[in-house]
């Protein structure tokens, strides 16, 4: 990366980056492609997901959580506004979560080298790295998908599980399902890794669990976001559940 570029100190690491410069090794016989994060579960069909044939020149993404908060008047939304209009996003329901995402070989190629050049030219820009740089160079290519299949942990923050049926967990954020005991998932995921670890002993030699005081913090700074979230501005619980209700039946999911 070169000096000048700007990379936001986050949970997610530089290497992010890599998968934007990968579609040209993937063999030209792979005509769709269906992305998936590493901090995902797979809970439920993914069928109509991996058996839609995304147009070439499209990408199929789900929408990610600002148009849920970017209408209360505080730091954060104004904070996301501005990022959202500095990225091109004239509508929160128009940026999507690069999570999960599909499209064809070629189209990712093209895609892909266009977010990697947005990025190196304006990473001061990119809030969430290559997510910012896909969605600023994807304005008008994005097929909704269903948060059905991308259910991030704002979802789950407004206990909406109800309303979306998850088949597709996405643990966004810095809870991840391997450490974190906080709110909103309380561990309830952890056992399945842990038997994954004993089935397969050598993963142990990938230093994928932080340190003990860093795991502490992010299950503190959890708890405390989630007691201030119902404690301090319980309000805000029911509206963003009215948003979310009111997204799901106003758009068109291409899946």
């Amino acid at each position: 990366m070169p000096d000048e570029a700007v990379f936001r100190k986050t949970h997610v690491p530089p290497s992010a980056l890599a998968r934007l410069t990968v579609g040209r090794n993937i063999p030209e016989h792979y005509k769709h492609l269906t992305y998936f994060d590493g901090d995902i579960q797979i809970v439920g069909s993914i069928l109509d997901l991996i058996s839609f044939d995304v147009p070439e020149g499209l990408i199929l993404g789900a929408t990610d959580r600002p148009y849920v908060k970017i209408p209360e008047n505080d730091a954060s939304a104004r904070t996301t506004r501005d990022y959202l209009e500095c990225i091109g996003i004239k509508d929160p329901r128009d940026y999507f979560n690069s999570g999960v995402l599909s499209t064809t070989r070629d189209t990712w190629i093209s895609l892909s080298d266009k977010a990697l050049r947005y990025f190196l030219q304006h990473s001061d820009r990119c809030r969430f790295h290559d997510q910012s740089a896909l969605n600023a160079i994807s304005v008008g290519h994005r097929l909704a998908l269903s948060p059905r299949y991308n259910y991030v942990s704002t979802y789950a923050e407004c206990e909406a599980e109800d309303m979306i049926s998850p088949a597709v967990i996405h643990f966004t954020g810095a809870q991840k399902p391997w450490f974190a005991d906080s709110r909103p998932w309380r561990g309830r995921f952890k056992e399945s890794y842990a038997a994954i670890l004993q089935a397969h002993p050598m993963l142990r030699d990938f230093p994928f669990m932080p340190d003990a005081e860093h795991m502490e913090r992010t299950d503190r700074d959890g708890e405390r976001a989630w007691k201030l979230l119902r404690l301090i501005t319980p309000w805000r619980v029911p509206l963003r559940r009215r948003r979310i209700r009111r997204y799901l039946r106003e758009t068109q999911f291409a899946v």
